[in-house]
């Protein structure tokens, strides 16, 4: 076999020139430019597009199914509890809080918002306070809810009252929740373990939020 380039002879069963590196099969090196050249073809700015469009949607799916999960459990109000005290953090805490309910707390508690952080704070640093007493620093959380009832049609409309004639809510309550829920610590120094049995939940505009007001927990007791 000749090298089309050098016009050298080469052995027959070599697919490259030994004299000056040249395929001797040219034709396979056609078939591969070609299936290249076809592929490159085929990308064009609408199939470009048209895969970005699937991917937003694959990711808007995804988000989606999170955010429906989130909204759809009141125990996940529960665990965020639990790691607002783990880290220290009243960002996590105020965020299951609902809106309307932390601004009457501004308007008929502490006036100002710096009145607010100041008092989540103190509370915050006595908790952990006592777990680092009991458990050493760097403890850990571990949240289990124990029992989820649900308030009634009825109930629900009674505490909807309540929250509008006493919170001042413009929003509609659409369930409640009562959690019994255990805050598990474990730590160098050993471990301590809580039971909170009224742990209360509340959906609002399809979200769950953390509802601490005693007057809620109380009227939560007497309709369960």
């Amino acid at each position: 076999m000749y090298c089309e380039i050098c016009h050298k002879e080469n052995p027959e069963n070599f697919d490259l020139c030994i004299y000056c590196g040249t395929s001797l099969k040219p034709e396979k090196k056609a078939g591969y430019l070609k299936y290249r050249n076809s592929l490159w073809s085929k990308i064009t700015p609408f199939n470009v597009f048209t895969v970005f469009i699937l991917f937003c949607i694959l990711i808007a799916a995804i988000y989606g199914v999170r955010v429906l999960i989130k909204k759809e459990h009141p125990e996940k109000t529960a665990f965020s509890y639990a790691s607002s005290i783990q880290k220290n953090d009243i960002n996590i805490y105020f965020s299951i809080l609902f809106d309307e309910y932390k601004d009457y707390n501004l308007k008929y508690k502490y006036y100002k918002q710096e009145n607010y952080n100041e008092d989540i704070k103190s509370q915050y640093a006595e908790i952990k306070d006592f777990y680092n007493s009991e458990c050493g620093e760097k403890f850990k959380i571990e949240c289990k809810v124990l029992e989820i009832s649900y308030a009634l049609e009825k109930e629900v409309s009674d505490i909807n009252l309540y929250c509008s004639n006493e919170l001042k809510f413009t929003s509609n309550i659409e369930k409640a929740a009562k959690l019994k829920i255990a805050l598990n610590a474990s730590g160098k120094l050993g471990k301590y373990d809580t039971i909170n049995p009224d742990f209360v939940s509340l959906k609002i505009d399809g979200v769950w939020y953390y509802m601490p007001h005693s007057g809620i927990k109380e009227l939560f007791l007497q309709v369960n």
